[in-house]
């Protein structure tokens, strides 16, 4: 397959200005240029695009196809490697290739765990080359903005999130992402392949809704076309997104101009009289901010947490949350910081509740962290077949009716716990010593129960009997500790 010809003709068919100008103008001028080659229809004609724009100006040699191997489909993961290494040969551009390494099986293995291994990868790709920042091309389309948003939307996520995925984002401080087939459907992307002789492989895990997108993409957007008043929905969306980018874009320069009012360098620390004088949106951000300019912070401040934070500014009232093992989120009456936790004894510590998609830092320099996640298939059949380390993990079936929030505490005298397997509830300390858990851990780890009372798992134990998920479950409660 002559890929040079291939790509040729895609350039000649399709028009480069459709390409957004933000994407054009990195095109044209960043070096190297990194494309996230997965073999499927989108990165193969991204990688055919980007290859014919820049062999227009003599400069093939600065493109390098990315290749990560997941390892999660087998011999399929394996040959769609082989088909991206062919093309990148092919077009007589660079290719470097990674593979997965998982420490569980693989069907434990969750999406932000694959996102963030990607990432990694692109990260040691660019430092390959002597590069502190890599410009990564890659294939999202309208198709794939739209399911964004209709995820995202029953997530509850705000105007940033809603406007994903941009022409160019910044996931971070190394890789800037540029996405020029955004004004490209799904089915326009490979017409064009197969017009232009080109081919492609399909992802088997894509299919027969085993994921939140694939359902949605299934039977969700037929639906919603066939409801629709118009032709099809995806071009009001597609308007839709770019409008809430402008809006965020806004919002952003609004904030540049508060946090530079906000910030009391002496202090450190945010001025909550300055912030009150902003909407709540802007001081929103500036949490965010705050947090992500932390050098203690390794992660993003949970909405919960913000949440908090913002009733406590509202109300003038004094509230602190955990966010890293030595450091909390304070609101004083005066000021919003990081500061240093207070030091405590590791077997002296008070119950807190910990509400979902959170993480709290233990004394003992120990994290508990809590999300609701979707009872997929996979993860049925792997709790199901007992593919759960009790020692690090529980997952328990969760219903509307219970709170937003797991009780956690220290273990109590004569505290009793039903793990899944037993037909009564057991003396806490009789489980601990029958698993060999030392004396000098049972009093640091966590007790995770309900606002009733009812012990539903502590670490080094299986969840409890009565919350076992089921085929049936819909959602459920994954706690995490870590060490």
């Amino acid at each position: 397959m002559d890929w040079s010809k291939i790509a040729e003709r895609l350039s000649l068919e399709n028009d480069y200005a459709r390409v957004p100008i933000a994407v054009r103008r990195c095109l044209e001028s960043e070096s190297p240029l990194f494309v996230a080659l997965s073999s499927g229809a989108d990165s193969v004609f991204a990688t055919l695009w980007t290859f014919a724009a820049l062999a227009r100006r003599g400069r093939t040699s600065d493109m390098v196809a990315l290749h990560f191997n997941h390892g999660l489909r087998g011999a399929e993961s394996d040959r769609d490697e082989s088909f991206a290494a062919e093309l990148a040969s092919g077009l007589g551009i660079r290719f470097i290739c990674d593979r997965a390494s998982w420490s569980d099986t693989a069907h434990a293995v969750r999406e932000a765990d694959a996102r963030a291994a990607r990432l990694a990868f692109f990260r040691r790709a660019a430092s390959e080359l002597g590069q502190e920042r890599a410009w990564v091309v890659t294939g999202h389309h309208s198709d794939d903005a739209l399911e964004t948003i209709l995820m995202r939307l029953s997530r509850g996520s705000g105007i940033q999130g809603l406007c994903a995925p941009r022409p160019v984002s910044e996931p971070d401080g190394c890789i800037q992402f540029l996405r020029p087939l955004l004004d490209f459907s799904r089915e326009e992307i490979r017409a064009a392949l197969r017009s232009a002789g080109g081919d492609w492989r399909e992802d088997s895990s894509n299919e027969g809704g085993r994921n939140y997108r694939s359902r949605l993409r299934d039977t969700v957007l037929p639906a919603w076309n066939s409801a629709c008043d118009r032709s099809s929905v995806l071009a009001g969306i597609k308007r839709s997104r770019a409008l809430l980018e402008e809006d965020w874009q806004a919002l952003e320069t609004l904030s540049d101009a508060a946090w530079s009012e906000a910030w009391d360098a002496d202090a450190k620390s945010l001025s909550v009289q300055a912030l009150l004088r902003f909407p709540q949106g802007v001081r929103r951000r500036l949490l965010h901010r705050l947090v992500a300019a932390s050098e203690e912070m390794a992660a993003e401040l949970p909405a919960p947490i913000a949440d908090g934070a913002l009733q406590a500014i509202e109300a003038r009232i004094e509230e602190s949350w955990s966010v890293s093992p030595r450091t909390r989120l304070s609101v004083t009456g005066e000021f919003v910081g990081i500061f240093a936790a207070a030091g405590r004894s590791a077997s002296s510590w008070q119950g807190f509740r910990l509400p979902h998609g959170c993480r709290a830092y233990l004394p003992d320099g120990a994290a508990l962290s809590s999300e609701l996640v979707e009872v997929s298939r996979d993860l049925f059949l792997r709790l199901k077949t007992g593919k759960n380390n009790d020692d690090l993990g529980a997952t328990i079936e969760w219903t509307a009716q219970q709170s937003g929030a797991i009780e956690v505490r220290r273990r109590l005298p004569g505290d009793a716990f039903k793990p899944h397997g037993k037909s009564s509830p057991r003396k806490l300390k009789s489980l601990f010593i029958k698993r060999k858990i030392p004396l000098e851990e049972r009093d640091r780890l966590p007790i995770c129960a309900l606002e009733t009372g009812e012990i539903v798992w502590a670490p080094g134990l299986p969840p409890g009997a009565d919350r076992v998920v089921t085929a049936e479950s819909c959602v459920a409660l994954r706690l995490t500790y870590a060490r």
